[in-house]
């Protein structure tokens, strides 16, 4: 019966040119495994419950109605609400979790108030042995036992999503069964955690690189970026050989991020600019400006690089330099620590740069060149005395630095002059006064 209901698989292949996440794959494996009626072996971590029985399986009718909301799901994606394949994965494991909880068949009258508040409540324990065990420990021996605050939440948005589906209700809509089955209030952070200086990155890019190991050389550099321009790690890694262009003086590089969550846009990078150039040096099938194939390749010189073989760099490059790095959090912490970089930016700069929608109407069609952000850059660069700008790399700053103050300077000295012009030419008519009432006397 469920082999009736057709879902475009080529959606998962061509939502995205660079899915370096895999998304596309593992949403077709979820769908397979919905069809095939198996627990997969990702269920046998983390993600599946302690209470939940390895043996139970789907009833037919919870394996159709997977099937629709996976179908439904699957015509949002290139529909208008654009959904993305992170959502579509999301919503379909945790609504296949929530149907191997009951050993019946799901429709909208099937579950009662009562019913789903015990099934929140058993839900609610594993995260309950996290609090208890210190919410800034996330990964135990058995993941089974703990799931931290935001697992928590997801599994009770997911559920009540594919509940309202079940019900023929809109996403806004109130969900009676769910009034019980209250969220707890999120703990606080630890405060004291302390953000990596630009000292400790510089540490930890040092760590990097292998000696022998060309490709530890295209990791750092896609890191560096990511660093430099708080961009996503899939920016970079989407990057074409086209996107990557000197600007007039060569002192900068500009890029292009053409495929992101964030805005299209063209940034500016200095910090990265010799990591750039080496990884430029060694790539497989030599540097073109304008072929299109992917800048940060495998050893072909044209596929693109997966996002675990960076992260594995960037694990091991941390282990041995132990700086300071919030838990939980991989490449995607450039980003953070660049949001406190650029704390001092103006709004329009700092949105533009990082790829962010321009709240009103008037601003959000301003576009910036990636010469208006020559100013508040190397002004960062500049305020925080960063650990990797040598001082004979300051130049472009002390140029610009230097050609503001002349022009001060020149400005000032014409103030003076006619200052000092005008005062002689009050003297001179003060004389010419005095003897004039001289004369008259």
């Amino acid at each position: 019966m469920e082999d009736t209901i057709e879902i475009d698989e080529n959606i998962f292949k061509t939502q995205n040119s660079t899915d370096i996440h895999g998304r596309g794959t593992s949403c077709t494996r979820t769908i397979k495994g919905i069809r095939k009626n198996e627990l997969v072996k990702r269920f046998k971590t983390a993600q599946m419950p302690h209470w939940l029985k390895r043996e139970r399986i789907l009833t037919p009718k919870n394996q159709r109605t997977l099937l629709l909301y996976a179908k439904k799901m699957s015509e949002e994606i290139i529909g208008e609400k654009q959904r993305s394949l992170a959502s579509f994965e999301k919503n379909l494991n945790e609504a296949w979790i929530f149907c191997l909880a009951w050993n019946k068949d799901l429709d909208k009258d099937t579950l009662s108030r009562a019913e789903v508040t015990a099934w929140w409540k058993e839900t609610k324990k594993p995260y309950l042995v996290w609090l208890q065990n210190g919410t800034g420990k996330t990964v135990c021996k058995n993941k089974g036992e703990m799931i931290s605050w935001g697992t928590l939440r997801k599994r009770r948005e997911c559920a009540s999503t594919f509940l309202k589906f079940l019900k023929g209700l809109k996403k806004r809509q109130l969900l009676e069964e769910f009034l019980d089955a209250e969220l707890p209030p999120e703990p606080k952070k630890d405060g004291k955690v302390r953000q990596p200086s630009s000292q400790d990155v510089k540490q930890l890019f040092q760590s990097m690189k292998v000696d022998g190991k060309k490709m530890s050389i295209r990791d750092f550099a896609a890191l560096f970026i990511c660093y430099d321009v708080g961009s996503r790690i899939a920016e970079p890694l989407s990057m074409r050989c086209s996107d990557l262009w000197l600007s007039e003086d060569g002192k900068y590089y500009c890029i292009h991020f053409p495929e992101s969550k964030s805005l299209p846009r063209t940034v500016i990078s200095y910090l990265a600019k010799t990591a750039i150039d080496e990884w430029l040096k060694v790539r497989p099938g030599g540097y073109n400006p304008k072929s299109n194939d992917y800048l940060f390749c495998k050893e072909d010189g044209k596929s693109p690089i997966s996002y675990a073989s960076v992260t594995k760099t960037l694990k091991r490059a941390l282990k041995i330099s132990g700086i300071p790095w919030k838990d939980g959090k991989a490449a995607h912490y450039f980003r953070t620590l660049f949001n406190t970089r650029a704390r001092n930016w103006g709004y329009l700069e700092r949105y533009r740069f990082l790829g962010r929608t321009i709240k009103g109407s008037e601003n959000a069609y301003i576009e910036i060149s990636p010469e208006q952000f020559e100013k508040p850059y190397f002004d960062m660069l500049r305020t925080e005395k960063n650990a990797m700008l040598p001082p004979q790399d300051l130049g472009i700053v002390e140029k610009k630095e230097s050609v503001y103050v002349d022009k001060v300077a020149q400005k000032q000295l014409i103030t003076d002059l006619l200052a000092g012009k005008f005062q002689a030419m009050e003297n001179k008519m003060l004389n010419l006064l005095l003897e004039k009432r001289k004369t008259e006397a």
